[in-house]
């Protein structure tokens, strides 16, 4: 039957994109990128903050793959994400992404 054909397929393993409005009402981040080199790191912040971005934040995570450097945004109110996403994307960084807090 082809119910194992599903489970193999591609799409399956994907996570869904982060939605442009999350569907939380509480405080929201979104995080501009994921970077190895602190250097990419604060030039991305800097680009956003002259960009007049408020609330820029860079914190250091480990991950299985090693440290990286996280640009994130907020918190901010729902109202006030799809905004900043647009203004994001329209500086060329195409992929933010939103967390719930």
């Amino acid at each position: 039957t082809g119910g194992a054909d599903l489970a193999d397929a591609p799409a399956a393993v994907r996570a869904p994109a982060p939605s442009a409005s999350p569907v939380g009402t509480g405080p929201q981040r979104v995080q501009v990128g994921a970077y190895r080199d602190r250097d990419n790191a604060r030039r991305i912040a800097r680009q956003l903050e002259d960009a007049g971005i408020d609330d820029v934040s860079i914190e250091d995570v480990r991950t299985e793959a090693g440290k990286v450097w996280r640009v994130r945004i907020g918190p901010l109110s729902p109202d006030a994400v799809d905004g900043v996403l647009a203004r994001i994307r329209g500086l060329g960084l195409p992929s933010p992404r939103v967390f719930s807090e």
